[in-house]
């Protein structure tokens, strides 16, 4: 990656930090996504192809992972004597 500079106003400034604060993410990643969707993403391999219900109706993907994982352990194992 390059750096280059961008001057921007007070406010714009403010907004780029909060947002960046609310997601937990530098203010460069903030800048990087804004233009990256002003100018169209370009691809960049392929996308996340989710699984389960999306739409809230049944358990997340990780709940049923959870319950793959959890399944082998639900017993104590035989004795080996």
């Amino acid at each position: 990656m390059r750096r280059f500079i961008v001057q921007a106003d007070d406010d714009l400034i403010r907004r780029v930090k909060k947002r960046a604060a609310e997601r937990g993410v530098s203010v460069a990643r903030v800048v990087r996504d804004a233009l990256e969707e002003a100018l169209g993403r370009r691809p960049s391999g392929p996308t996340f192809i989710g699984m389960g219900d999306s739409r809230g109706r049944g358990p997340s993907a990780s709940e049923i992972d959870d319950r793959y994982v959890a399944e082998p352990y639900a017993s104590e194992p035989p004795d080996r004597a």
